[in-house]
């Protein structure tokens, strides 16, 4: 119930049909993409979580969150590899792609967790220069 009250006050419906590991996967990448272009808010992030728990309600708590766990861990050991392999390499498109490619995913297949702004491009492009400075 509160998560269709949460999602009725801001306007979206849940969206429930992923998984609790792509959940996971896409709240890592809705963060960090938020920092660099995209939108997203955590408000949004919250709803679905509280939606797919209310689509789910023969899973346990418990479980959702390990699943959700597994969906985290491995976005994080993809965004490391990609560090990794920039540092090593020094391929800041290569780079770019990878996470242009990762946000674009999230916002095609999970727009409810992150979207593109008018002004999307330019920021990454800016932030960009700065992540790429800072690596």
């Amino acid at each position: 119930m509160i998560a269709l009250l949460t999602a009725a006050v801001l306007g979206f419906a849940p969206q429930a049909d992923y998984s609790a590991s792509d959940m996971g996967r896409a709240s890592i990448y809705a963060g960090m993409c938020s920092t660099i272009g995209w939108v997203s808010s955590q408000e949004q992030v919250v709803a679905q979580a509280e939606g797919y728990m209310a689509a789910h309600p023969n899973q346990a708590e418990t479980e959702v969150q390990a699943q959700m766990m597994t969906g985290i861990d491995a976005a994080k050991a993809e965004i490391d590899a990609a560090i990794t392999a920039y540092r090593s390499n020094r391929d800041g498109a290569a780079f770019k792609a990878f996470l242009r490619g990762k946000c674009d995913g999230v916002a095609r297949d999970m727009p409810a967790f992150l979207a593109r702004g008018a002004d999307t491009d330019q920021q990454f492009d800016a932030k960009m220069a700065e992540v790429l400075g800072g690596l």
